[in-house]
């Protein structure tokens, strides 16, 4: 590989970082957005979330223009290839899997939503293994029942099957 193509293979990933950043910003903010409008302590978990999320979309923003100052976007476009649109299609998935798991929280529960999008969201994004993503989702499942309801004793909201 060229020293050209590999500088512009870092140029478009550095974009798509950024486009991934912007998006996933947006996402972040509404649901930190959503996790105000609930009530009592059952906001906490999804402003949480999009806390989190939103300082993640900002490094990720961060690091592509540090990397890549004055290249980002004074380097010659190229036409989107395939990786590109997959890239794209990826991050779409993963806006639009994550925005109805933070809307199916208060109707199916904390748990029962946290552990349909936990099985859902890799399986739509590509990955096949599901013993392996049956076993992720048991053990996030445990843990985050371990934090929530034994240290820190909040409560969540209450599954479906047992309103």
């Amino acid at each position: 590989m060229s020293e050209l193509s590999e500088e512009r293979g870092e140029i478009g990933a550095a974009r798509r970082d950024a486009v991934s950043s912007l998006i996933t910003g947006l996402l972040a903010v509404s649901v930190f957005y959503y996790g105000t409008t609930l009530r009592g302590d059952s906001g906490m978990f999804p402003m949480l979330i999009g806390a989190v999320m939103l300082f993640g979309s900002l490094g990720l923003g961060l690091k592509a223009l540090l990397l890549l100052r004055h290249r980002l976007w004074t380097a010659p476009r190229k036409q989107w290839q395939r990786e590109d649109w997959l890239a794209l299609r990826q991050i779409l998935i993963a806006a639009v899997g994550l925005l109805l798991y933070a809307l199916l929280v208060r109707p199916l529960g904390f748990f029962s939503a946290t552990g349909l999008m936990l099985l859902a969201l890799p399986y739509a994004l590509g990955y096949r293994h599901l013993l392996g993503i049956a076993i992720n989702a048991a053990i996030v499942l445990g843990m985050l029942y371990l934090i929530f309801i034994g240290v820190f004793e909040r409560p969540l909201p209450r599954e479906f099957f047992l309103r």
